[in-house]
């Protein structure tokens, strides 16, 4: 741990380099040497109790004034240990506070930035108030350390005046008899170094401290604590491991008979525990309790009789082992996570709550928490067969899903008014009895997943349970050895636009052409499977509704035959077309291949102010067919489109991207390919209104545009077909452009664009 009060770190070296320059004849030989001299620079900062300072005060008294050892009313003392570094306060009373002012001397040659950082130990601790001026800032707290502050070389730090109070308060008596010590630390580093500082601690109390400071904590040795630690609010500490181990309640000093005093870490703020170590806590209760953000990113073991207790916040895990002993602690089972009011996202890790004796839960989802499981290892099996054991209990309106993973052990789905929907993972289950088990007010949906018995002789009893569940549209198939899968099932024409019409979350694979005409009203994935999905009427995806369309042909054969995207507040909508084949094929005087208009297969219109949509095409082709951006009524909203590996085949006088008035955001378009058949000089790839109202960032990478004129066209009336001419304005050629925009708002980045045939029309 760093020393208190007083950082310094000089360090000079000379170096001297010889430069031999000669001839390569062995007459006329010349050498000079050429010394260079390399001076590191000093960075020191000391720092201590400017003499005849301290100032005592009881009830806002003065008793004693600008002294070396200040006196109380009541007989108390403040005394300042200047070898010790140490502010030492004893037999304060109710109403008696201290003042005093630290002196800091900065003799480095360099610009530095220094923090002052403040501690607060001992059984009186909690009941002392501080208070500190510095560097003009005042802060009111009992654990800090302030923001970093910048000086130049030898130039004068500010005082720091300080106070400590003893507040008349109820509820004093419990601290009778009881000492607290007052630490500070001035930390210096170079003045573009304050982002790489980082603690090293190697002991309980000095963990304790960096705790209570924040910041960057590197572990040195093992460390065992003898009482839990806390993280204070709006405190951001990250904590490496770095390959040793935390044991918590290693001495027995932790409470048994309460569950919240014997939490071995109490996260209040931020926190972030990586690297590689293993943390145990040997009391009766959980690891974490989290109040606030905890990151856990681990090459170790959390073991004890719970690792994470999160009340309130959020947490993420990304990596790590945890583990669940076998306690009933205060009437409730452990849990390896335990979440209420909290969000929780899963994406790695190994979860296991099997033990021997009392089965507890691997997952507790609690009120009003949010529980995804993206990945991961879920086990809990009964080894003496007395036990259901649990992977996910219930106790409130809570939400779970999973994504994927893989999990072994019973099922046990229920709960007050809470939610689990899975859309993915490997389940393997070893006790049937309650396998699929829910309250009423409990809602299971199951979109997905591969599910094995343990024995053969459950199959039919967990195939009839899981039946109960299924999500309309999803079916399940047996795979032939036992287990069976859930997916989502081929349909017709008529189930395909009955679930559309219905309103619900669906999942399809379209067995055969299909046409669309009705509003998608909720989260929708149709995997066209090769078949045709033809439009006859505008499609609006509304309530904000997320949609994924891949794997086929989507066709419009009406003037309004596009997917309208139209996101009603802030939230927006995630879209995403993959591996589409859109085309427009109207035919008429105004719209269709005949003509030098395209149709567009695809709006983005935000009718609400910020309104945002994230929309992806990849490996798309989009045949005479356009994709609009705008607002409407005035209305600006926000998007981010990606355009992948499409190609585009236009006979167009516009563009196939068209970017129209009030809109922001971001355009991306990547390995593109522009096949465009120009019937006049305002063609181009990519259209950018000049408006004001639209403000984006094009984002162009690695595309070709390939533009030709059109040429004479002999047309058919019976086809609703017009006449295409050359065009010339003015009787001259003009050039074509790859983006087209005039405005002075947007902005656009355009790199290794190939472009051929660019340049006239004639």
């Amino acid at each position: 741990m760093k020393k208190k009060l007083l950082i310094t770190s000089i360090l000079s070296v000379i170096m001297c380099m010889s430069l031999i320059v000669g001839a390569t004849f062995a007459l006329f030989t010349s050498e000079d040497n050429v010394n260079v001299a390399v001076h590191s620079a000093t960075v020191e900062v000391k720092a201590k109790v400017k003499d005849g300072s301290i100032t005592t005060k009881s009830f806002d008294k003065i008793i004693t004034e600008n002294v070396s050892e200040g006196l109380f009313e009541n007989g108390g003392t403040a005394k300042f240990d200047n070898t010790a570094k140490t502010l030492t306060l004893d037999c304060l009373t109710p109403g008696d506070e201290v003042l005093f002012v630290i002196d800091v001397e900065n003799n480095s040659n360099v610009i530095v930035k220094y923090r002052v950082e403040m501690f607060i130990s001992g059984e009186l601790a909690p009941a002392l108030v501080c208070g500190a001026n510095i560097n003009g800032s005042d802060y009111v707290v009992k654990n800090m350390a302030t923001d970093w502050f910048e000086v130049q070389a030898n130039t004068d730090i500010n005082d720091i005046v300080v106070s400590v109070a003893f507040p008349d308060v109820a509820d004093n008596n419990e601290y009778q008899g009881k000492s607290a010590n007052v630490e500070f630390a001035v930390v210096a580093v170079q003045g573009n170094g304050s982002d790489k500082y980082s603690v090293s601690v190697d002991n309980a109390n000095d963990l304790e401290k960096a705790f209570a400071m924040g910041g960057s904590i590197v572990l040195t040795d093992d460390v065992i604590l003898n009482k839990p630690l806390t993280i204070p609010a709006e405190t951001n500490a990250t904590l490496d491991l770095n390959g040793n181990d935390l044991v918590l309640g290693g001495v027995n000093t932790f409470a048994t008979t309460n569950a919240s005093a014997s939490v071995s870490i109490i996260n209040n703020g931020k926190l972030e525990i990586v690297g590689k170590g293993d943390i145990e806590n040997t009391t009766s209760a959980y690891i974490i309790e989290n109040n606030g953000n905890l990151i856990v990113n681990v090459d170790g073991v959390f073991s004890g009789f719970g690792a994470i207790r999160s009340n309130s916040g959020s947490v993420i895990i990304e990596k790590g082992v945890f583990n669940c002993s076998s306690r009933w602690q205060d009437g409730n089972y452990q849990h390896t996570l335990k979440a209420k009011n909290t969000k929780v996202v899963i994406n790695g890790g190994i979860f296991d709550a099997t033990v021997n004796g009392q089965t507890n839960a691997v997952i507790n989802v609690s009120t009003s928490s949010d529980v995804t499981i993206n990945a991961g290892a879920f086990k809990n099996v009964d080894q003496l067969g007395q036990f259901d054991p649990y992977l996910f209990t219930y106790e409130g309106n809570g939400k779970l899903t999973i994504n994927d993973g893989t999990f072994f052990g019973g099922w046990r789905f229920n709960g007050e008014t809470t939610t689990t929907d899975i859309f993915g993972g490997d389940f393997t289950v070893s006790y049937d009895g309650q396998s699929f088990n829910q309250q009423s007010t409990h809602t299971l949906k199951v979109y997905g997943g591969n599910y094995t018995p343990s024995t053969l002789t459950n199959v039919n009893s967990l195939a009839n349970k899981i039946d109960d569940f299924i999500a309309d549209g999803y079916e399940k198939e047996d795979n032939g050895d036992g287990s069976f899968s859930v997916d989502y099932k081929n349909v017709d024409a008529s189930d395909f636009n009955s679930a559309i019409k219905n309103g619900q979350p669906f999942t399809f694979e379209l067995g055969e052409d299909a046409t669309i005409s009705s509003a998608i009203r909720n989260d929708a994935t149709i995997d066209l499977g090769g078949k045709t999905l033809e439009a006859t009427a505008t499609i609006e995806l509304k309530n904000n509704s997320d949609l994924a369309i891949f794997g086929g042909d989507y066709v419009v054969n009406n003037t309004y035959g596009h997917v309208d995207v139209r996101p009603s507040t802030t939230e927006g909508s995630t879209v995403l077309f993959e591996n589409v084949n859109f085309a427009y094929y109207k035919l008429g005087s105004t719209y269709g291949p005949s003509t030098n208009r395209l149709g567009s297969v695809v709006e983005v219109c935000a009718i609400e102010t910020d309104a945002k949509t994230v929309i992806v095409f990849k490996n798309c082709i989009f045949d005479n067919a356009m994709v609009v951006f705008e607002g409407l009524s005035g209305k600006t909203g926000e998007f981010e489109a990606t355009f992948e590996d499409c190609t585009f085949n236009a006979l167009t006088s516009s563009a196939p991207i068209c970017v129209q008035n009030y809109v922001k955001g971001t355009l991306n378009v990547k390995g593109c390919t522009f096949n465009i058949t120009a019937t006049s000089s305002s063609a181009s790839a990519i259209s950018v209104s000049s408006s004001s109202s639209t403000e984006i960032t094009v984002n162009a990478e690695n595309n070709t545009i390939n533009a030709v004129a059109a040429t004479p066209y002999t047309f058919d009336a019976t086809k609703g077909e017009t006449e295409v001419h050359n065009v010339k304005v003015n009787g001259k050629p003009k050039n074509i452009k790859f983006i087209s925009y005039l405005g002075t708002v947007s902005t656009i980045n355009e790199v290794n664009t190939t472009k051929t045939g660019i340049a006239v029309i004639e």
